[in-house]
Parts: structure tokens; C-alpha cells; sequence
């Protein structure tokens, strides 16, 4: 897809409408909500404010407003500042569902995009998201078994009760019932009716297969919220669980997944009872480990 210009500074002198529609680019997995159409084909972009995007944005500015500072660009360290004040406030004011009690995507029509994704927990990365916004979102998404499924604490990894292995990861409808949650962090809640259901033009991929960058993108978001007894034990719970999934592909086929599936698969044959589910070597499948070495203290 096409991103943001590399040139931040010129760009986040644009208009914010620019900014907003600059960030709209993503994979055309859904088409409709309801009588809404999210794909755009004149402007090829998707049709709803991005919570990710927007996020990404927001932490963007903070660290480049930083280094603004150490080269002396005070006035480019200005700017970049009042664009992360300004659009932390529209985030408070319109994508945080109070009823959900997590950040959602706004559709172009002003209602709340009623699917949750990891990327709802990039506010976080911030700190834009109060004490008790982030408290809300760990309890009741990020822990809850039956959405997110990230352990508690790391104590409580590997569940003593897992749920039943599975050779059937896929949904045909989504009538059918859904594999349970086992390894965390699936591209979308794990109690919504698409997940483990193939369709759009990428199959399950967002549907609930586990991404090493959006675990870790989440991973760094609670460092931000460390005081946080909830935050920081399901930190420590997620590194666990994350690096328990790579090291079970790698051990039985020294693979690194591009994506790992979320259930406890079950298949038949010689070691041949966890595997990727895209690419079998690929960079960014590493990240737990990443994720292992900044918890022991090695990177920070």
C-alpha cells in the first residue's frame, strides 16, 4: 500500500486532513459493514479512521519531537508536539468506545468500527490512554480468554487447563464454532464472528492468525504502563506466552514464522504438530525473542 511520506518533518506541516487521509491505506480484507462501503475506488483508500495508523502517528511525533530537541530544531520540536497534543485530544474525544472500553475505528459516517483488533491497544504506546483506559482494555480485551487470551502474569503460562487441540483451525461460516484461543494475540478478537472465518482477499491472515510485530508493537505498549500492576504482569505474561510460540515452530522445524497460527493445532505425522502458517522464514518472526531479551534486561 502507499504510506506516509519518509519526510516527516515537511509532512506533519500538512493540513490534518492530509495527515488522516495519508494514514487510510490498508488491505481490503472487509468490504462492507451493514450499507457501509469501506473501500473507496476512486480514491483507493479505505473509507474509516484508523486507530493503528492514527497511534502510529502519535508515538511518531513524540520520538521525533525528541530528537528534534537534541539537534537543536526547537521549532520543528514545537510543531511536533502540538500535532501529537492535538491529535491525542481528537483520539480521547472520538475512539475510545466507552461501551467496548477499548479504542475502535471511527467509519467516515462518525459511528464506532464494531471489530477489535491488537491495534487497539497502540494508544498505549504513547501514553495517551489513561490509568484506568489502559486497566479497562488489559481486564477486559488483552486477559479475557475468549478475546485476546494473553495470560495474566507469566506464572500463569502455560495454562494449566488448555484448551483441545485442533486439526480444523478454520471456520467454513461463522455460524460454526470457533477454535478456542490458545497462543494470544490474534489479528482479531477471538470472539468475533469473523475469527478463523477465510475470506476478502487475504483468507484468514487478519482473522486470527498471531503477527510477531503487532504482539510486540503491544509488548511496548504496557512498558509504557509499568505502574500498572495489570499492565506490567500481562507484559510479562505476553513476552512467555510469545516466546513459547516461536520456540515451538523453531524446536520442531527451525522455522520463523511470518505468522503463527492462535489455536493449539494438532496435526498428524513426525514433529509435524505446530508449523507456520505463511512464510517459514522470515525476519520479523523473531520478535519474541526480542521481546524475551528487553524483559531479561539486555536491551532497554
Amino acid at each position: 500500500g502507499r504510506y506516509a511520506s519518509a519526510e516527516i518533518i515537511p509532512f506533519v506541516r500538512k493540513p490534518r486532513e492530509q495527515i488522516v487521509s495519508a494514514s487510510l491505506t490498508f488491505h481490503r480484507t472487509c468490504t462492507l459493514v451493514g450499507n457501509y462501503t469501506f473501500w473507496n475506488t476512486s480514491t483507493l483508500r479505505m473509507q474509516v479512521y484508523d486507530i493503528g495508523q492514527t497511534s502510529a502517528m502519535i508515538s511518531e511525533c513524540e520520538a521525533l519531537a525528541k530528537i528534534a530537541d537534541l539537534l537543536g530544531r526547537q521549532a520543528d520540536a514545537k510543531l511536533l508536539r502540538q500535532r501529537q497534543n492535538l491529535l491525542s485530544s481528537l483520539v480521547q474525544q472520538h475512539m475510545w468506545n466507552g461501551e467496548l472500553a477499548v479504542y475502535a475505528n471511527v467509519l467516515f459516517n462518525g459511528t464506532s468500527y464494531p471489530r477489535v483488533s491488537p491495534t487497539s491497544f497502540y494508544p498505549m504506546l504513547s501514553g495517551l490512554a489513561t490509568d484506568e483506559q489502559a486497566v479497562a482494555m488489559v481486564t477486559r480485551w488483552l486477559t479475557n480468554a475468549s478475546r485476546f487470551c494473553v495470560p495474566p502474569n507469566a506464572s500463569a503460562w502455560p495454562p494449566q487447563q488448555p484448551p483441545p487441540a485442533t486439526t480444523q483451525t478454520l471456520r467454513n461460516a461463522p455460524s460454526m464454532d470457533p477454535p478456542q484461543c490458545y497462543w494470544g494475540m490474534p489479528s482479531i478478537s477471538a470472539d468475533d464472528p469473523a475469527y478463523m472465518v477465510a475470506g476478502g482477499t487475504s483468507g484468514i491472515y487478519w482473522r486470527g492468525q498471531t503477527w510477531a510485530p503487532q504482539a510486540y508493537l503491544v509488548y511496548a505498549a504496557l512498558q509504557r504502563y509499568d505502574h500498572l500492576p495489570a499492565a506490567r504482569n500481562a507484559r510479562k505474561g505476553l513476552c512467555a506466552q510469545q516466546l513459547s510460540l516461536l520456540l515451538s515452530a523453531w524446536n520442531a522445524h527451525h522455522h520463523v514464522c511470518e505468522n503463527y497460527p492462535s489455536v493449539r493445532v494438532n496435526n498428524s505425522g513426525v514433529n509435524a504438530d505446530f508449523d507456520c502458517t505463511g512464510n517459514q522464514f522470515y525476519t520479523w518472526g523473531g520478535l519474541p525473542a526480542f521481546m524475551a531479551l528487553s524483559e531479561a534486561g539486555f536491551y532497554a
